[in-house]
């Protein structure tokens, strides 16, 4: 009976084809909302799941999410917390390494240290006694002007015995010829060799030039203005700046030469003068051609930067004209040494000085005092003192 019944409602459906077709119109009719359904559920839960994954704790608690820079915050601590892992076994071998360097060259390292630390105070000595005698004669007495040229006298004594000490020292590697711009006579030439010698030789020269400068003030404090002593100082310092771009021409020329001697060697060499001619000729361009502007510049003008004149015949800076008060605008005190600007203010010589240090404009009425030269100041090295770079190449 029930095969029968099945057959008969099969027949019967296949019979009536628009009777199955309405039984499955509410099924049909279900399916798209089903899928939507089932779609943003899907949605729903994977939103979840990343905010339990990312950070379940918060989810649960209901605490704020943590800052995500933190980590990166730590980051650079922790490498270098691994890099310092990384270089400590090596260190004491780092630390041997160091202390052969400094007993293989113990020499050249302790002349150096010696030469710049009487460097620096011979040139801080040299430019308090350059102050000194930028005062006037009649302001000082006769005892205190014969201290400071003493004084200045002992210190020119200091560094021409310091040169000549050096020298006798290297007189087996006649080291007295790279002042000259020659190569010295040493048994190998190589970097540390290199370095020595143009290190040494440019000290050497700031010594010479600092005797100058003492010579200057032992024997013209007295006889030559403030204003024309400055210009000494500053061509003096000028024409040092210049020489010592010569200097390690020498020394370099035989160090990148030697030791060629097969085909390839020379050919390599010879490249290796040309590049160094190159650059040492583009060196020379940028710097030593202003050099030259400037020393042109101190020599053919009269003035360096205003005129030495009386005390009664200064300019008031208030009315512009002659005063008597003879009162410096700056100190407010009575002029020492006045010197009267291109603008005709007048002020004390060392009150001046101290003003360009910061500023090439006139303290009153901020007129240019003198105009750089090709992006170099005229008027640097105005206290007297000697540049503390080293000329390397």
């Amino acid at each position: 009976p029930e095969a029968r019944s099945l057959s008969t409602t099969g027949s019967s459906s296949a019979s009536n084809p628009s009777s199955l077709s309405v039984n499955l119109e509410p099924f049909l009719a279900q399916l798209p909302h089903n899928i939507h359904d089932n779609a943003a559920s899907n949605n729903s839960n994977s939103y979840t799941v990343g905010a339990v994954d990312e950070n379940p704790a918060d989810a649960v608690n209901g605490a704020p999410a943590p800052n995500p820079t933190a980590g990166q915050q730590q980051n650079p601590n922790q490498a270098f917390i691994q890099v310092t892992k990384a270089v400590l076994p090596s260190l004491p071998f780092i630390l041997l390494l160091a202390l052969k360097f400094l007993y293989d060259h113990k020499v050249g390292l302790l002349l150096f240290v010696c030469l710049w630390l009487l460097f620096a105070k011979c040139n801080e000595g040299v430019t308090k006694l350059i102050s000194r005698s930028r005062a006037p004669v009649v302001n000082l007495a006769a005892s205190s002007g014969a201290s400071h040229r003493r004084q200045a006298a002992c210190l020119c004594l200091v560094c021409l015995a310091t040169v000549l000490l050096v020298i006798y020292l290297f007189k087996e590697q006649s080291l007295w010829l790279s002042l000259i711009c020659l190569p010295p006579n040493l048994q190998t030439y190589g970097f540390w060799s290199l370095l020595f010698t143009v290190t040494v030789a440019d000290m050497l020269l700031k010594f010479v030039v600092m005797s100058i400068k003492l010579s200057a003030v032992c024997l013209l404090s007295d006889r030559l203005s403030c204003v024309s002593l400055t210009r000494i100082y500053l061509i003096v310092e000028r024409f040092y700046q210049l020489y010592r771009q010569f200097v390690p021409i020498g020394v370099w020329y035989v160090t990148l030469v030697s030791g060629g001697g097969a085909d390839s060697s020379r050919i390599y060499t010879s490249l290796l003068v040309i590049a160094y001619a190159i650059f040492k000729v583009h060196s020379l361009y940028t710097s030593a051609i202003p050099l030259v502007k400037i020393l042109a510049n101190l020599i053919q003008t009269p003035t360096l930067f205003g005129n030495n004149t009386a005390q009664s015949s200064t300019k008031s800076s208030d009315t512009g004209s002659c005063s008597d008060s003879n009162e410096c605008p700056i100190c407010r005190e009575l002029m020492r040494g006045p010197v009267r600007l291109a603008c005709q203010h007048a002020f004390c010589l060392d009150c001046l000085l101290r003003w360009l240090a910061q500023s090439r404009t006139c303290p009153m009425c901020r007129q240019a005092v003198a105009p750089p030269v090709d992006g170099q100041d005229a008027l640097a090295w105005l206290d007297g003192s000697t540049t503390s770079g080293l000329q390397i190449y």
